[in-house]
């Protein structure tokens, strides 16, 4: 389900802690649930009926309680009128969920989009699950806290990525033919976080 896929996501330590919730953002047709930390974000989209359009911020543990403990049905979700109250319900299954300023959460970075890689996903997630083990854990060392690839457009196509922790390395080098570039060469950085989420999807 769609919050199973971000329950890694908000950090869940305090739940005074405005990162430790998600961001509901309904309008006609469409529910968007947006989670972050101080590393990663990641915002997905999903069709509902929508009555009444508006913003909340909801502790994004006690919605996936919800959703794990709730019968199966449509969920309906409504603000109250006076107090920054959710009220949940599932059939004759309802709970009341304390809300936050949506406002006070931080906007989720834009990418601008300079150069665009396509490549199979399969080889995105071989070189994850190859690399992964070796990358930094330390967070005093954030240039070792990810994953480099290196995409060259030569004839055929390479792909390289590379992760160290200092003590260990893990190279992988493929050359790939279905991959489609609009640059001879592009070398990015991917962090741990957003390795560990890619898998996921």
């Amino acid at each position: 389900d769609i919050l199973g896929r971000m329950k890694g996501i908000p950090i869940q330590k305090s739940m005074s802690n405005i990162l430790g919730h998600f961001l509901l953002d309904a309008v006609e047709g469409m529910l968007s649930i947006t989670g972050m930390n101080y590393e990663v974000g990641i915002k997905l989209q999903v069709n509902c009926e929508v009555l009444d359009s508006g913003r909340i911020a909801v502790p994004a543990k006690k919605l996936m309680g919800l959703v794990g403990q709730a019968p199966e049905g449509a969920i309906t979700l409504k603000t109250e009128a006076e107090g920054n109250w959710l009220t949940a319900s599932v059939k004759k299954y309802s709970v009341r969920i304390p809300m936050m300023d949506p406002d006070n959460l931080p906007p989720l970075q834009e990418v601008e989009e300079k150069s665009v890689v396509t490549l199979p996903e399969g080889v995105l997630l071989e070189m994850a699950d190859k690399c992964g083990f070796a990358i930094s854990t330390d967070e005093t060392r954030p240039n070792l806290n990810g994953l480099y690839m290196r995409f060259t457009k030569s004839d055929p196509p390479t792909v390289d990525a590379v992760s160290t922790d200092g003590k260990r390395l893990s190279l992988v080098h493929r050359e790939v033919t279905a991959v489609d570039m609009d640059v001879e060469e592009l070398g990015c950085l991917v962090h741990r976080r957003g390795i560990q989420e890619m898998k996921l999807f």
